[in-house]
C-alpha cells in the first residue's frame, strides 16, 4: 500500500486480501440464507435495512474478488495501472465494509445506535452530606423520617433508551407503524392512553411486551425482548405517573412540605376533550355489579383516567372466550363504556346486533379475530360516535364497506386479513378520503396476518 514510485503489493496486504475475499464471500452467502429464519421481513423497517445489508455485502464480495484478479495481473505483469487499481480497490473495500457493518448494526441495535448513548444522560448521583447536627431541644426523628426516599424511574435515563432500542425502529421518529410513536416524550404524550396508571401491568404497552414471542400481538415482533427488570422499570414508571423529562426531579430536600398526590397532568390533558362532555355518572347498583362480574370472569374494566366516568372494557383475555350471552352484561354499562375490546372472543353477528349496537357512547371497538361478517358490521351503523374500528382477521368483505362509508365519526378502520378486496378499498377511499384504512399488504386480495403486530393505536387500551 506504499505510495512511493515503483511500489508493489506487500505480502501481508496480499495475505489479508485473499483471506478477506474468502470470508466476504462466505459471510455474504451464509448471511443471505440465515436471514430467512430471523423473521425480519415482518418488520418493514428492518426488512429495508436487510436489503441494504445484503446487497452492500454482495457488492463488497464482488469487489474483493475483482481486487484479487487485479492483484494477480499486477503480480504477473507488474503493470503500474494494475497496482493503482489494486490500491484504490483496497481503500474502496475498506470504506464499503463500514457501510455493510453499519446496516447490520442498525438491524440489531436500532437506527441512530451510534449517537443514542451520547444523548443518554448519566444517572444523577447525589453527593453524600453529613446530617445536620441535632440541637439539644430537637425532637427525636421518627423511623419513617430515616427511611431513604424512593428511587424514581427516569424517562430520560431508563425508559427512553429502553423504548428507543427495542421499539424505535417501528415506533420512533423515522417510522410510526399503526400511527404510534413512543420516542421522544413529546410524541409519546399523544398516546398516554396505552398506559394505565391505576393498574400498570394491565396497560396495553406492557401487555404487548410480555406476551409470548409466538403471539401475533407480541412486541417487539423480532429482535431482543424486554427483560424482566426492564418490564418492572416500565411498570414503576407508569405507576409514578408516566411523566416525561420536564417533570423529572430528584428526591425533595428535607423540609419540603408534603403536597397531595395527583394524577399525571399530561395524562389528564389527553382526556380533556372527553371530560368536557357530560359523562353519565356511574349507576351504582347496575354498573358496579357489571364491573364486578367482568372482573370475576377475568376481564378488565376501569375508568380511562383517574377522575373519569368513562370506562375501558377488555373481554379479550377471558378463557374460555365469552359468547353472545355473556356480553349482555355490557348493557348495564352502555351509558359510560367508550373503549371496548372483544377481540378473539366467541361473539357472532347476533351478539353484535343484540348488545354492541346499543353501546351508543363507543369511541373505540375491537372485533378482531372474531366470527363476525358483513351482517355484524351493519348493526354498528347506529354508533355515531365510533372513531376506531378493528376488524382484523374477521370474515367481513366488501359488503361491510357500505356501512363503514356512512359512519360519520369513524377515523380509522383495521381490515388486515379480511375478505375485503382492493377494488372495494379503492372505492371507499374515493368516497371517504378522510378515512384511515389500515390494511397491510394490498398486493393480494387478502391482507397478511403478520401486520397485526402493529395494531397499537386502534387497539382498545385494556388489551
Amino acid at each position: 500500500m506504499s505510495w512511493r514510485r515503483g511500489a508493489r503489493p506487500c505480502s501481508i496486504a496480499s495475505f489479508c486480501l485473499w483471506v478477506g475475499a474468502t470470508f466476504a464471500v462466505l459471510a455474504t452467502w451464509t448471511g443471505w440464507e440465515m436471514a430467512e429464519f430471523e423473521d425480519i421481513a415482518s418488520n418493514p423497517v428492518k426488512a429495508d435495512l436487510l436489503e441494504w445489508h445484503r446487497w452492500t455485502g454482495v457488492v463488497l464480495a464482488v469487489l474483493t474478488i475483482l481486487i484479487c484478479i487485479v492483484w494477480l495481473i499486477e503480480r504477473i505483469s507488474a503493470r503500474r495501472w494494475a497496482f493503482n487499481t489494486y490500491r484504490c480497490g483496497l481503500w474502496s473495500s475498506a470504506i464499503l465494509v463500514c457501510f455493510v457493518g453499519h446496516f447490520g448494526a442498525e438491524m440489531k441495535w436500532g437506527r441512530d445506535y451510534l449517537f443514542s448513548v451520547l444523548r443518554t444522560k448519566a444517572a444523577p448521583v447525589s453527593d453524600e452530606v453529613d446530617p445536620p447536627s441535632k440541637s439539644s431541644n430537637s425532637e427525636e426523628p421518627s423511623e419513617e423520617s430515616l427511611e431513604p426516599p424512593p428511587i424514581l424511574v427516569s424517562w430520560s435515563n431508563q425508559i427512553e433508551p429502553m423504548l428507543d432500542s427495542r421499539c424505535g425502529d417501528c415506533h420512533g421518529p423515522d417510522a410510526q407503524k399503526g400511527g404510534l410513536q413512543l420516542v421522544p416524550y413529546e410524541a409519546f404524550r399523544g398516546h398516554l392512553d396505552i398506559i394505565d396508571q391505576t393498574s400498570p401491568m394491565k396497560s396495553l404497552l406492557i401487555h404487548r411486551v410480555v406476551l409470548p414471542a409466538s403471539d401475533p400481538d407480541a412486541m417487539p415482533p423480532s429482535g431482543d425482548r424486554l427483560t424482566g427488570q426492564q418490564v418492572q422499570e416500565l411498570a414503576e414508571w407508569i405507576e409514578q405517573g408516566g411523566s416525561g423529562p420536564t417533570h423529572e426531579a430528584g428526591p425533595m430536600p428535607a423540609g419540603t412540605p408534603d403536597v397531595p398526590e395527583t394524577s399525571s397532568p399530561t395524562k389528564e390533558a389527553s382526556f380533556s376533550s372527553l371530560e368536557e362532555q357530560s359523562a353519565s355518572p356511574l349507576d351504582s347498583p347496575g354498573q358496579l355489579e357489571a364491573m364486578a362480574a367482568i372482573g370475576t370472569m377475568g376481564g378488565f374494566v376501569a375508568p380511562i383516567s383517574q377522575r373519569s366516568s368513562w370506562l375501558d372494557v377488555n373481554l379479550s383475555l377471558i378463557r374460555p372466550a365469552v359468547d353472545d350471552a355473556q356480553i349482555k352484561l355490557l348493557e348495564q354499562l352502555k351509558q359510560t363504556i367508550i373503549w371496548l375490546n372483544l377481540g378473539d372472543t366467541a361473539i357472532t353477528d347476533e351478539g353484535v346486533g343484540q348488545t354492541v349496537a346499543w353501546l351508543k357512547s363507543l369511541r373505540r371497538l375491537r372485533l378482531d379475530r372474531t366470527r363476525i361478517t358483513d351482517e355484524g358490521v351493519s348493526h354498528l351503523a347506529g354508533l355515531e360516535k365510533l372513531e376506531i374500528l378493528n376488524l382484523f382477521g374477521t370474515r367481513v368483505g366488501d359488503g361491510c364497506l357500505v356501512t363503514i362509508e356512512h359512519m360519520p365519526s369513524l377515523q380509522t378502520v383495521y381490515l388486515w386479513d379480511t375478505k375485503v378486496t382492493k377494488a372495494g378499498l379503492d372505492r371507499l377511499r374515493s368516497v371517504r378520503p378522510d378515512l384511515n384504512l389500515v390494511v397491510g399488504d394490498e398486493s393480494s386480495e387478502n391482507s397478511t396476518r403478520s401486520m397485526i403486530r402493529d395494531d397499537s393505536r386502534g387497539a382498545s387500551d385494556g388489551a
